[in-house]
């Protein structure tokens, strides 16, 4: 029993060995709780160190060589948990990592009246626009000019006069 656990010692201290000192690629798949690969997630890693973003499809490769027998990674994205996990060098070599993001959810949401600016188009009904002050005469002229922030000038006819 002893040499049978020394043994699978020496080959786990083996395969930590050659692990370590290759340089190995990490293969990545981020999903949504569907299923479905998310673009654009970082992944960011600890000892090594790197960060990289998902492709369209939710892919991510990187090639990396181990420094510790131990790998954090952080997985984010907009909308989404952010994702710590820590997994060992065997966790992860030649196989490639399905990480599943889930929603965030709101707690609350607040929505306000946004107050018009100066660019903002009002309506004028029949009424206002006939009743609206007119210091050339010209409908146009009149209805800028009741708006604020808007200065109306006749360059043209200022010339003329």
């Amino acid at each position: 029993m002893r040499q049978a656990l020394l043994v699978l010692a020496v080959f786990i201290g083996l395969g930590f060995f050659q692990a370590s000192a290759q340089n190995t690629t990490l293969t990545f798949k981020i999903t949504d709780p569907n299923g479905e690969g998310i673009p654009g997630a970082i992944i960011t890693g600890e000892q090594p160190a790197f960060q990289l973003s998902t492709d369209i499809d939710g892919f991510a490769e990187k090639r990396v060589k181990f420094k510790t027998d131990t790998l954090i990674l952080k997985v984010n994205h907009t909308g989404f948990k952010r994702v710590e996990k820590t997994y060992t060098i065997l966790e992860v070599l030649n196989k490639a990592l399905e990480i599943k993001l889930e929603y965030r959810s709101l707690k609350e949401v607040t929505i306000e009246k946004k107050q018009e600016d100066a660019t903002t188009f009002q309506k004028l009904d029949e009424k206002a626009a006939v009743e609206a002050p007119s210091p050339t005469g010209e409908f146009l002229n009149s209805t800028l000019a009741t708006q604020a922030g808007v200065s109306v000038t006749n360059e043209l006819s200022a010339s003329y006069s």
